[in-house]
């Protein structure tokens, strides 16, 4: 689809890219040019980390930024940079607390053809530094399909931030049970689900939970669900 206000959009939108700290980066999708916006990938790194649009209003003459698939936090600094605002850079020292609070890792299972998989994505200081997957091959896991999956990409989550002494982290899944087992807001009935609950609330590693609509362009997300597949065909 042609866009009417493409070269407004262009320009705004280099403007824009031109203006990120050196944090970030950005590039244009050039297939995504609609009437009234376009889509700007983000890049932290040299990793893609979501997308934002760029919204015109011809009548105003005015643009606004639109948050695509980015966590909250980094698009409030992408935000900044769209307004032309000195981004406030990380503190040379932090705390322990401050540091893990960084950590953030994202969660998926999946089933096929009878076999189940897992997969995750561990972020730290919005880098990705490290991805899993595996298979589940216990029968009476793979009775719960996918669930078994989310549940052991948990597991593997709890046990990388022990081996790297990490005291918090923030896990982002799209499957309700991850975070309302461990809480208690749905009841543990399976020995699968019983153990998972014990073992993460033993842990000793404070989680902050965050859920994120499945198959919405969440790049993390789909990250996570690519490796899942990844683990289920192994």
């Amino acid at each position: 689809m042609d866009s009417p206000h493409e070269p407004e959009l262009r320009a705004k939108a280099k403007e824009f890219i031109a203006k990120m700290s050196d944090e970030f980066s950005g590039d244009i999708v050039e297939s995504s040019f609609r009437q009234y916006h376009v889509k700007i990938t983000i890049s932290s790194n040299g990793n893609s980390i979501g997308t934002v649009s760029l919204y015109y209003a011809p009548s105003k003459k005015t643009f606004t930024l639109k948050n695509g698939a980015l966590p909250d936090d980094i698009f409030a600094k992408v935000e900044e940079c769209f307004q032309g605002k000195k981004v406030s850079k990380a503190k040379t020292s932090t705390s322990n607390s401050e540091a893990n609070a960084i950590v953030q890792i994202y969660v998926d299972g999946s089933f096929i053809r009878g076999k189940v998989g897992y997969g995750l994505v561990i972020l730290q200081n919005n880098k990705a530094v490290g991805e899993f997957c595996g298979s589940v091959d216990n029968e009476e896991y793979v009775a719960t399909r996918q669930v078994a999956g989310e549940l052991f990409a948990v597991g593997k989550a709890v046990q990388w931030c022990k081996i790297n002494n990490i005291k918090e982290m923030t896990i982002f899944y799209d499957y309700m049970g991850i975070e309302c087992w461990v809480t208690g807001k749905w009841k543990a009935k399976l020995p699968l689900t019983q153990r998972y609950a014990q073992f993460v609330r033993t842990s000793g590693i404070k989680i902050k939970w965050q859920k994120v609509a499945a198959h919405t362009g969440n790049f993390w997300n789909d990250r996570a669900d690519e490796l899942a597949k990844q683990g289920a065909m192994s």
